[in-house]
């Protein structure tokens, strides 16, 4: 995931999302996952990372499946996996595909990840 390769703007941004869901082993950070929502509506996943040695494991399992139980009342919980080979992994956990939408993003070319 390209935020896992800027740390401190990854960090920042964990701060300031309305929700941010851990694993742990022992007092290691094994994945941070995240979600921005609206407070009643939608709640949009951002990230879900685990450490390359933990992956497998089941932890992105569980901490989407945290996600879902946290945002159990909203309308719609949505997603955009960075890589087409994730999804079969997000259908797992109870995401379907849009019948007729489409991924997009405006990328800024001049963006610097560290301050």
């Amino acid at each position: 995931m390209v935020s896992a390769q800027y740390p401190n703007k990854l960090y920042r941004a964990l701060m300031n999302s309305e929700t941010v869901l851990t694993a742990w082993d022992g007092d290691k950070l094994v994945g941070p996952a995240r979600a921005i929502d609206d407070g009643a509506i939608l709640a949009q996943v951002h990230c879900v990372l685990v450490r390359p040695s933990y992956q497998g494991q089941g932890i992105a399992g569980a901490l989407i499946e945290r996600i879902r139980a946290h945002y159990k009342d909203y309308f719609c919980i949505g997603g955009m996996p960075e890589h087409a080979k994730n999804v079969p992994f997000c259908e797992r956990h109870g995401f379907s595909r849009m019948a007729h939408g489409a991924a997009i993003q405006i990328v800024n070319p001049d963006f610097r990840g560290e301050d």
